[in-house]
Order: C-alpha cells, then sequence, then structure tokens
C-alpha cells in the first residue's frame, strides 16, 4: 500500500515537473518571438533612415593620371568614327546571331569596341566609373546608393559616349527600361536626332516560326489581346509589366487554342511595327530576315551601312592602308562557329557571346529532350505539330493581323 501511495506522488511530482518546464519553455519561446520581431524591426527602421540618405560608394581604384593614346604610324592612320548601334528583335528572331555578327563586325573595324546586353553594360558604368568623372546627373546616380528603382539603367549609355570607342548594345523590346537605358523617349525615341544612337539593327522572322520558338522555350504568357489593340504604343513601351493580363504562363491545353496563337502574333506585329516608327529610317536598318540563315550578301549590306553611318568612305580615302577592314567572309564564319556552353557547365549563359542552351546550332535539335520515353516523346513533338498547325492557319486567317500588317503576316 505504501509503495503504491510512492508511486503515485512520484507520478505526480514528474507531472508537475514536466508542465513547468512546458510553461518555462512556452514563455521562453514568446519572448525569442517578440525579441526577433524588434530585430526586425530595429533592421527595417535603420534600412529605411538608410535609403533616405543615399551615400557615395568608393569608385573602383584606377590610374588617375590618364594620357590618350597617340596613334601610330603602323596602325594605318586615323582611327574609326565612334558610333552607338543597338541591335534588337524579339525574342527568338536571331538577335543573338545577329549580335555576335555585328559585334565580330565592329571589332574588326574598331578592336576596342565595347559590346554587350544592355543591363550588364549598365551594371558595369556604375561598377567600373571613372574616380573623377566629369559632373554629370547619369554618372552621379550611378556612384550613389539611392531608392530610385530606375537608377540601375537610367541613362546608363551616356556614360559610355565619351569611351573614344564604337558601343555595340543588345536590346529585345522597346520596354520603359531601354528607353531609360538609352535616354531617348518619345514616339520617334531612336529617330530624333537628340538620341546618340547612331544605327539600329531589327531582327524579324516568320510570326508562326517565332511563335512555335517562343513555346518550344516555354516562355508565352497569356495576352490581353484589347490591350494590344486599344495603344500598342504603351502595351509595348511597358512589356514586362502590362503585357499579361494575369500572372500565368500558357499550359499545353492553351497552345492547342488557335486565338492563343493569334493574341501572340498580334503582340509580336504591334511591337515591331512600333519598332519601326521608334526610329525611323535614317537609322534603321529594318526587316533583318533571319529565316533562311544570314548569307555573305547580307552581311556585307550590314557593313554598308556601317561605313555610310561612319564616314568610312573619307577615312578609307585617307589611309587606303588600314588594317581595319571589315571582312564579310570572315565574320560570318566566325560567327557561324559559335555555340552555346557546354551542358557540364555550372554557367548557363556565356557572358560574351550571351548564347545559352536555348540556342539552336546546326546538328543539334530544339525540340528534343534527352533521355525519357521515347514514345511519349514523339506523341509530344507530333502534338506540338498540330497545335502549331491550327495556330498557323489561325493567325492567316485573322482580321486584326490584317488590319495591323496589310498585305503581310
Amino acid at each position: 500500500m505504501g509503495s503504491k501511495l510512492h508511486s503515485s506522488s512520484n507520478n505526480s511530482n514528474m507531472l508537475r515537473q514536466i508542465q513547468i518546464r512546458w510553461h518555462m519553455y512556452c514563455a521562453g519561446k514568446r519572448y525569442r518571438q517578440v525579441a526577433s520581431l524588434l530585430a526586425l524591426l530595429a533592421i527595417l527602421f535603420v534600412g529605411s533612415q538608410y535609403r533616405n540618405e543615399p551615400t557615395t560608394r568608393e569608385p573602383l581604384r584606377v590610374e588617375r593620371h590618364c594620357q590618350d593614346p597617340t596613334i601610330e604610324a603602323s596602325s594605318g592612320g586615323a582611327p574609326a568614327k565612334p558610333l552607338i548601334i543597338l541591335v534588337a528583335g524579339g525574342s527568338r528572331t536571331g538577335t543573338t546571331f545577329l549580335y555576335n555578327l555585328l559585334r565580330i563586325v565592329l571589332r574588326q573595324r574598331d578592336p576596342n569596341t565595347i559590346s554587350g546586353w544592355f543591363e550588364d553594360l549598365s551594371y558595369a558604368a556604375g561598377r567600373y566609373a571613372s574616380p573623377d568623372p566629369p559632373t554629370s546627373p547619369v554618372l552621379d546616380m550611378a556612384l550613389q546608393q539611392t531608392n530610385d528603382v530606375d537608377a540601375m539603367w537610367k541613362g546608363a549609355l551616356d556614360s559610355y559616349l565619351h569611351t573614344g570607342t564604337t558601343v555595340l548594345v543588345k536590346v529585345h523590346s522597346l520596354a520603359y527600361s531601354t528607353r531609360l537605358f538609352t535616354g531617348c523617349d518619345g514616339p520617334d525615341a531612336f529617330a530624333s536626332p537628340e538620341c546618340p544612337v547612331d544605327l539600329v539593327l531589327y531582327s524579324t522572322r516568320e510570326l508562326c516560326a517565332q511563335i512555335a520558338s517562343i513555346r518550344r522555350m516555354g516562355w508565352g504568357n497569356v495576352l490581353d489581346r484589347q490591350a494590344v489593340l486599344d495603344d500598342p504604343t504603351e502595351f509595348c513601351r511597358k512589356q514586362k509589366d502590362a503585357k499579361t493580363k494575369k500572372d500565368s504562363k500558357l499550359s499545353d491545353e492553351d497552345w492547342a487554342k488557335g486565338d492563343v496563337w493569334v493574341d501572340q502574333a498580334l503582340a509580336l506585329a504591334a511591337c515591331n511595327k512600333e519598332w519601326l516608327k521608334a526610329t525611323g529610317m535614317d537609322k534603321l536598318l529594318a526587316n533583318v530576315p533571319m529565316e533562311g540563315g544570314v548569307g555573305v550578301d547580307l552581311v556585307e549590306r550590314i557593313i554598308r551601312r556601317i561605313k555610310d553611318a561612319g564616314g568610312d568612305d573619307d577615312v578609307d580615302q585617307q589611309s587606303p592602308n588600314s588594317i581595319f577592314k571589315m571582312d564579310a567572309e570572315m565574320a560570318l564564319a566566325e560567327a557561324k562557329a559559335l555555340r552555346p556552353l557546354a551542358c557540364s557547365s555550372h554557367v548557363a549563359v556565356n557572358p560574351i557571346t550571351h548564347y545559352h542552351r536555348g540556342h539552336v546550332v546546326a546538328g543539334r535539335s530544339p525540340t528534343k529532350k534527352r533521355g525519357g520515353d521515347n514514345e511519349k516523346e514523339e506523341n509530344r513533338l507530333e502534338s506540338d505539330e498540330e497545335d502549331k498547325q491550327r495556330g498557323c492557319a489561325a493567325i492567316e486567317a485573322s482580321p486584326d493581323l490584317r488590319k495591323l500588317m496589310p498585305g503581310r503576316v
């Protein structure tokens, strides 16, 4: 009897100890939660004070005593006139190939040519800013940390206008960020004499093939057709922000509908037309056709436009033995030899050529996936081809597209 009472007492004490420890744990947990919340609030407060008081970032340390190099006699005479050139075009139109072709051609003309994707060049404008830059609101902003969300690329092209060399910039859309980068805005943004851009090369592709390629990449979004038809200028200006009526990727079921292909075609056609309007024919080498591949004749046509923009004929007359000659065949051969990085690479995009694994190269199919069930893969490809045929037929029959692109779909 006594042992039972003793055991019951021990159990009761143990239960009380558990209850006490549990309450202590809960109290401590609440304390930790409150402490974490207070710490977070303190961080947010300090961060807000920091953002409201922009601080100058220490610029990159470089040689402060600068002297422009003289032109050596062996170089063949006067250097080529610096040019600002944009390579543009919708996704999946061969823009990256065209960019690399221009990069090679311009490097022949001026070995010091700067080239890159506009966002990368925007970052570099601040990262490699001169320690003693001239007074400039653009450079001041590049050297400061501000809470201006557009400061990343606002007027960044201005930083490259005084480099004494040609600058080649790759862009895709006429989005707000592109206009911020160049500092060129308005209906005729790049056509304006005040815009520093000398030449725009714009790649194009047959709409149905372009849309099919976009689908293979998984890039298609649900679009608001009415937004495109009502105000194509605003739609293309704020493409990344306003192009989707809801944040939704197109599914296989969506792609089976002809109307979805028409929506995509309308958006692409509208923005192609906006590029023509924004650039003007004086600066635009439009409709660089990428459908059948690029031949030497097209490269020579591009070289002719570059020479016209740079006044190269006058330079050639003064220095007929100049070594800086643009060679169409050599440039095209080098451009065709470029490849995406190996599948084993931990870097998906080549930072120089901008080729990624989705780019099509000779000897590799863009549609087949590695491994998996071959029968399922064949069925998928067959289904995709049926969707494409249905979509292409809907595009050809669309009255809205005929109005947007009379005589051509």
